[in-house]
């Protein structure tokens, strides 16, 4: 994670899943700690989301205060504010796993 005034980035490469969820998890439980207000998640690397990858964006999506920024593999930049939001903005890009 990198942090920069109330702002923090993060990039993902691979698959978020189960095994790579709670990395996540622990980054955006750290930059609520540190007060960020608005955390960048990058996935353009990211191969495939599982539930709990999906989990772990909605949380980090409930954390911030100006919203969670998502950089979509397609290159299209997208701002969510909550679960409903992000799960709305994966089923269109067809990466939410329930379809």
């Amino acid at each position: 994670m990198i942090v920069l005034d109330d702002e923090a980035f993060i990039s993902i490469d691979g698959p978020l899943d189960g095994a790579e969820a709670p990395a996540l998890q622990r980054s955006v439980d750290d930059a609520r700690r540190m007060g960020i207000r608005r955390l960048v998640v990058d996935l353009a690397n990211v191969s495939s989301i599982d539930e709990h990858g999906v989990s772990a964006l909605a949380a980090a999506a409930t954390v911030v205060r100006r919203g969670l920024v998502l950089l979509m593999p397609d290159g299209a930049v997208a701002t969510v504010d909550d679960a409903d939001s992000l799960r709305a903005l994966l089923k269109v890009s067809r990466a939410d796993p329930r379809g």
